[in-house]
């Protein structure tokens, strides 16, 4: 059984980069994973707690 890389498995399901849907799906993640890190960082502020490294690691 082949395995295949994460980009390998994006390029056949969604093509390759700078393809119309590629960008929506890279834009859409892309999306998700800003409002999950503020969603984190508002969590940190109202706790008071970190993870000991610097705000800029998320």
């Amino acid at each position: 059984m082949k395995l295949y890389s994460h980009d390998e498995m994006l390029n056949r399901v969604l093509g390759s980069k700078n393809t119309s849907a590629r960008n929506a799906y890279e834009q859409k993640t892309n999306r998700f994973l800003k409002k999950i890190k503020t969603l984190i960082e508002q969590k940190r502020e109202v706790t008071g707690t970190h993870s000991g490294y610097p705000k800029n690691c998320l």
